[in-house]
């Protein structure tokens, strides 16, 4: 547990300092120099605690407890976007007010996630065989990872330097409401690896395809509520966010591709193929890269929408082409919802209620 601290806190030093040097040779623009010292103090306190949060998540998940794991998804999801309504819109407090909103939704869910470890000894010691198999498996799945992370957020980055503050605000909020869909299949994606690695007399084949039809068509309705409910939630934010609406709706057409891409890539990683894990992130990342250069210099964020939704669209096709020729999985199956189904969700449902509360 110590190291996996002091490893998280040290790519979070790194990460903070990429940026300080971004903003120094002013690749930011104005979203860059429109942050205060204050905000530069806020922005330091961000990046250590977020490393934190993304190693709390593979921990808890390694140590079965899955329904903490998803407690710090949910939590920083809902709270972030109210923090931001609270402290930005209704407390007036700008820019410092979105970043102290980020930072806060962070550290509510580093502290659940904390709370969720049971009492472990604070070691440095690590066993080389251990570290051996560990580093052989991240090296094959971690260049998807990095990838991903890009295919996430390197539009706001590319849109910093080239649209207004405001502007860059709005398609934040969007972001975030537009991946809220997604939380579901990130969620039950440990509970899917355990399953099938316990499972091994079941075909994992139709484990993820039963769950994969339950994932995506909760997510396309999802979405379809989301697209319905974001107007009048735009409408009550004010004019100034008036173009969080369309942005989002565009943005959720990328979720459901987004979502069958995650059920798949967490197959590949129960069914030991983390190598394709990280193929089709980086396949995903790299049309992400090439899309985002292209079109947003020249359309804003027109552009990043399109290219969002181009890229997730590649990642997916990539997963569902791995799947069919490698796993020999069945394309139809991924997506045909029978009554079955129904009755099988329904009784999910309750032991999925459980895992998470």
């Amino acid at each position: 547990m110590g190291i996996s601290l002091v490893v998280a806190v040290m790519h979070g030093i790194i990460g903070l300092i990429f940026v300080f040097l971004l903003n120094q040779l002013n690749f930011l623009g104005d979203a860059g120099r429109a942050i205060d010292q204050v905000g530069w103090m806020l922005i330091a306190a961000i990046f250590p605690i977020q490393s934190i949060q993304f190693m709390l998540g593979p921990v808890l998940q390694g140590l079965g407890n899955f329904s903490k794991s998803n407690h710090v998804l949910i939590v920083r999801a809902i709270s972030q976007p109210l923090l931001v309504v609270g402290l930005v819109v209704i407390g007036d407090l700008g820019l410092n007010g979105a970043i102290a909103a980020y930072l806060l939704s962070l550290a509510a869910s580093v502290l659940i996630g904390i709370y969720g470890l049971p009492k472990l000894r604070f070691e440095l010691n690590v066993g080389l065989q251990f570290l051996k198999l560990a580093y052989r498996f991240g090296l094959k799945s971690w260049p998807g990872t990095l990838f991903t992370k890009f295919n996430l957020r390197l539009d706001q980055l590319l849109l910093a330097p080239v649209v207004a503050p405001g502007v860059l605000g709005n398609y934040y909020l969007a972001v975030r409401f537009s991946e809220m869909p997604w939380l579901l299949p990130d969620g039950v994606g440990p509970v899917l690896a355990k399953y099938i690695a316990v499972e091994r007399n079941s075909d994992p084949r139709l484990v993820t395809e039963k769950l994969h039809r339950l994932m995506f068509w909760t997510s396309a309705a999802a979405c379809i509520a989301g697209a319905l409910i974001i107007q009048p939630i735009a409408l009550f934010l004010g004019q100034e966010y008036s173009q969080v609406a369309p942005i989002c709706a565009g943005l959720f057409i990328g979720t459901l591709f987004f979502v069958t891409s995650k059920v798949l890539s967490k197959h590949f990683l129960a069914t030991g193929r983390p190598g394709i894990t990280g193929l089709v992130g980086v396949v995903g990342g790299v049309a992400a890269l090439i899309s985002y250069a292209i079109l947003i210099p020249l359309y804003g964020v027109g552009g990043a929408v399109v290219a969002t939704v181009f890229s997730y669209g590649i990642r997916t096709m990539m997963a569902v082409y791995m799947y069919v020729r490698i796993c020999q999985g069945n394309l139809v199956n991924l997506f045909k919802f029978s009554a079955r189904d129904f009755i099988w969700a329904y009784r999910l449902l309750f032991k999925v209620i459980r895992r998470f509360v």
